[in-house]
């Protein structure tokens, strides 16, 4: 019975999924065919990137939010790919330059992507994370709805031992 219901839910859970693609910098800009191509083959949410850590805005993050929108994705996203040791990361430069960057009108989700790199990342466990509830709380302030995300790994080399479920950040 249990391995029944089990089945039966994954298979509605599959059913009901929502597929989806991220798209760094490097990757792009597709064309409205490309996008086109994307939707043709099931893909109904995207998540572009629109902060290019030390490298500051994603050079053509309105460019393909636009084509994926003309191409009929109906879920189109925003990740900031952040972190505290990179020239201009402070929480009013990020989320001031992402907040006009956004379309007028824009109600999908600006998601803070944490991830560890050589260099990226300076101070504490404690004092990454307060950076990061920080330009959570900027961004909030400044009406964009958050997400965070990251790996479990790149999470323990970012802030150690630091819980991502508890604490400031759990409402993201």
């Amino acid at each position: 019975m249990f391995k029944t219901l089990l089945v039966l839910s994954l298979a509605v859970f599959l059913a009901s999924a929502t597929r989806g693609v991220d798209i760094d910098t490097d990757m792009g800009p597709y064309s409205v065919s490309q996008w086109q191509c994307l939707k043709n083959n099931g893909i109904d949410f995207a998540i572009i990137q629109i902060w290019r850590g030390g490298h500051q805005l994603a050079s053509h993050w309105t460019t393909d939010y636009n084509r994926a929108k003309a191409a009929g994705i109906k879920y189109v996203d925003a990740y900031a790919y952040i972190a505290n040791n990179c020239r201009g990361n402070t929480a009013e430069n990020i989320c001031s330059s992402i907040k006009n960057t956004l379309p007028s009108g824009y109600t999908g989700m600006v998601w803070l992507d944490v991830e560890d790199c050589t260099g990226c990342w300076t101070g504490t466990p404690s004092e990454r994370l307060q950076w990061l509830t920080n330009v959570a709380n900027v961004c909030e302030a400044k009406g964009m709805t958050l997400g965070v995300y990251s790996g479990n790994g790149s999470w323990s080399q970012v802030f150690g031992s630091a819980s991502f479920g508890s604490g400031a950040l759990t409402k993201y």
